[in-house]
């Protein structure tokens, strides 16, 4: 489903946004999961794979969205400081994913203690490694595969939701770009001061604060090594 749906999201982002897609598919991801909540064994099997597919729908969007904004963010970040940074800046952004991994690991580990788990003995494999775990540690697993998720994928709504760069903004964040690299040039001074009042109102809205140049004086950017 996460797969099939990809075209779905891809589409919805060009239409509305690449922040209010990643809103509805976390919005859609988080209704789910409040079912999944309150799951009960006795439900029927079919349930199981009805849940698990609206699940990937939403899944998907919480995945793809992120990758389709990055290279948005190594043209702003080129915008702020002239140079083209795409290395550096996935370097970052794996490292905080593999940071976040590591702690959610520890902490899973930890919970998971701390509440009594049992583990099966290492020589015990198959149906005999399911062992009676005590109910605290029932409640852990199901509140960290739920709400503890549920929790960060609202923090990343009210994020994605607060996502300044529209799909007008980077049309205009891309000529002003080939502006600065001269692989475009004004035809006029009229277009010429348009383009410069437009590079002092991107600059505010997607750095903040005012621009140290206006795009004709700035340098070409240095690429990212």
């Amino acid at each position: 489903m996460q797969l099939f749906s990809l075209p779905l999201w891809a589409w919805l982002a060009s239409r509305v946004g690449k922040g209010r897609a990643y809103a509805v598919g976390g919005a859609w991801w988080i209704a789910v999961m409040l079912v999944f909540l309150a799951f009960d064994p006795a439900w029927p099997a079919w349930s199981i794979y009805l849940l698990a597919g609206a699940m990937g729908l939403g899944i998907s969007a919480i995945a793809f969205i992120p990758w389709a904004i990055f290279p948005d963010i190594t043209e702003v970040a080129e915008l702020a400081t002239g140079d083209r940074r795409e290395g550096s800046l996935s370097g970052f952004m794996t490292f905080l994913r593999k940071v976040a991994s590591a702690i959610a690991l520890f902490g899973v580990a930890q919970v998971l203690d701390l509440t009594g788990y049992r583990p099966p003995p290492d020589e015990v494999t198959g149906a005999a490694a399911v062992m009676a775990q005590p109910q605290a540690a029932l409640a852990a697993i199901r509140l960290m595969l739920t709400l503890v998720p549920i929790a960060l994928a609202g923090v990343g709504i009210v994020l994605a939701l607060r996502y300044p760069l529209t799909a007008r903004m980077h049309a205009r964040l891309r000529d002003l770009l080939a502006l600065r690299r001269g692989e475009k040039q004004a035809k006029s001074i009229a277009q010429q001061e348009e383009m410069e009042a437009s590079y002092q109102s991107l600059y505010e809205t997607l750095v903040g604060g005012p621009p140290p140049s206006s795009p004709g004086v700035t340098r070409a950017p240095t690429p990212d090594r």
